[in-house]
C-alpha cells in the first residue's frame, strides 16, 4: 500500500511526524515541486537512524543517484 503525508510547514520540518513515517515504511518518496525543501531535512533527520530503521528516501533523485523528478517548472500528472 501507500501511504501519504502532507507536510504543512516546510521549514523546519516536523521531526517527529517524520520520524513516525520513517518508522512505518521501508521507503520514502519527497515529491515536491521545483526547489528541494523537505527531501534534505529529511535525509538530515534519519542519518543517525540505525540502518535496519532508515528507510531509503528518494525525490529529486532515485536511490541510485539518477534523475527522478524534475528540479525546474511545475509537476504534472502525464509526467
Amino acid at each position: 500500500g501507500i501511504a501519504v503525508y502532507k507536510v504543512a510547514l516546510t521549514w523546519p520540518l516536523d521531526p517527529v511526524g517524520m520520524a513516525a513515517v520513517a518508522a512505518a515504511t521501508p521507503h520514502v518518496l519527497v515529491v515536491e515541486e521545483k526547489r528541494s525543501m523537505i527531501e534534505g531535512q529529511l535525509k538530515s533527520q534519519l542519518f543517525n537512524l540505525p540502518a535496519n530503521q532508515r528507510p531509503k528516501v528518494s525525490g529529486k533523485t532515485d536511490i541510485s543517484g539518477a534523475p527522478l523528478l524534475p528540479e525546474t517548472l511545475e509537476l504534472s500528472a502525464t509526467q
